[in-house]
C-alpha cells in the first residue's frame, strides 16, 4: 500500500478542527465558573484543573486556532478567493454580506453595552457564577483575604499573630514567616486559604494548651487526604529529598511493602498505619513523625 505524501493542508483542517473543540469545551467552562475571587479562595477545580488553568488552556487555546486559521487560509486562498468572488458577484448577494455583517456587529454592540435581549445571556451566565457560592464563602471571601499575611488575618480575627504561628505549625502546618500570605501557606500545605482559614478561627475557642488537639485531628485529615497521602510513594520520598531505589531496598530488606507508582494513603491502609506513620517507618531515624508533631 502506497503511503500518501504528507499534506499540511490537512494538518491544518485537523487543526483547526480539533482546536475548534477545546474552544468550545473551555468557553462553555468558563461561562459557569464562580467567581475568580471565590474560586481562588475555594481551591475550585472542575475535572482536576483550577479556574486560572482553564483560562490558560482557552487563551493558549485561542491562540492555536488563531494561527492555524491564518494557515488554513493561505493553503486554501485560491479556491477561498474564487469562492468570495463569485459569491459575491451581483447586487443579490451584497444582501446576505450586509445581513451578515450587520447581526456579528450587533452580537458584538451587545457584548460590549448589554444590550436586550442578548444581555439575557450574559445575566444567566452571572447567575450560574454565582450559584456556585454560599453566603459566608461570598462574605469571607470579599477583598481576596487569601493575598493578605497571616499576620494580618490574625489581627482582624483579635488573635494574637504569634499564638496563631506557634498553634499551626505545632499542629504539623509549615510557616515559613509571619509574612506569608494565606494563599502561600495554603498551597504548601496543600489546603484552600478557606479551610485554612476555618482553621485559624477555631484558636478564637481554646486556650493556646487545647487548641493543639483539634487542629492536629484537622491538620492528620488535610494531610492524608491532600498531602502525603495523596502522593505516590515516588513523589513521596521526592519531597522528602530521599533516594527511591536506596528506600525500596530498605523496604524489601525490612519487609515492608513498598511500591513506587502506589498511594502512600494505600499503602500504609495495608499496614494499619497513617500515611506519617507509614513513612517514619520507611525512613526510619529521618523524624518523620517528631517533625509532623512539632
Amino acid at each position: 500500500m502506497t503511503q500518501s505524501r504528507f499534506s499540511y493542508r490537512v494538518l491544518t483542517s485537523f487543526f483547526v478542527t480539533f482546536d475548534f473543540l477545546i474552544l468550545l469545551v473551555t468557553g462553555v467552562v468558563l461561562y459557569v465558573v464562580p467567581p475568580g475571587r471565590v474560586a481562588n479562595w475555594t481551591n475550585w477545580e472542575l475535572m482536576g484543573l483550577s479556574k486560572d488553568q482553564w483560562t490558560s488552556v482557552h487563551i493558549l487555546s485561542a491562540l492555536l486556532f488563531l494561527l492555524v486559521s491564518i494557515l488554513h487560509l493561505i493553503f486554501n486562498w485560491k479556491p477561498f478567493k474564487h469562492y468570495f468572488y463569485h459569491k459575491l458577484q451581483g447586487v443579490h448577494r451584497l444582501r446576505e454580506l450586509s445581513l451578515a455583517l450587520l447581526i456579528s456587529g450587533f452580537f458584538f454592540y451587545s457584548g460590549v453595552s448589554s444590550v436586550k435581549p442578548l444581555a439575557y445571556v450574559l445575566d444567566w451566565g452571572e447567575s450560574l457564577k454565582e450559584s456556585w457560592v454560599d453566603q459566608q464563602t461570598n462574605d469571607q471571601s470579599r477583598g481576596q483575604p487569601q493575598m493578605q499575611s497571616l499576620a494580618v488575618i490574625s489581627t482582624r480575627l483579635n488573635l494574637e499573630p504569634g499564638k496563631v504561628q506557634g498553634a499551626l505549625r505545632t499542629a504539623g502546618f509549615s510557616i515559613p514567616s509571619l509574612d506569608s500570605s494565606l494563599e502561600n501557606i495554603a498551597s504548601e500545605n496543600q489546603i484552600s486559604p478557606k479551610d485554612l482559614y476555618a482553621l485559624i478561627q477555631e484558636i478564637e475557642s481554646f486556650e493556646e494548651e487545647s487548641v493543639t488537639p483539634p487542629l492536629q485531628e484537622e491538620k492528620q485529615d488535610f494531610t492524608e487526604q491532600k498531602g502525603f497521602g495523596r502522593l505516590n510513594l515516588q513523589e513521596a520520598l521526592q519531597e522528602l529529598g530521599e533516594p527511591l531505589s536506596e528506600v525500596m531496598a530498605y523496604a524489601k530488606k525490612q519487609d515492608i511493602r513498598a511500591e513506587a507508582e502506589s498511594q502512600v494513603k494505600d499503602l500504609a491502609d495495608s499496614m494499619n498505619l497513617t500515611p506519617m506513620e507509614y513513612l517514619d517507618r520507611l525512613l526510619p531515624g529521618k523524624g518523620i513523625l517528631s517533625d509532623h508533631e512539632q
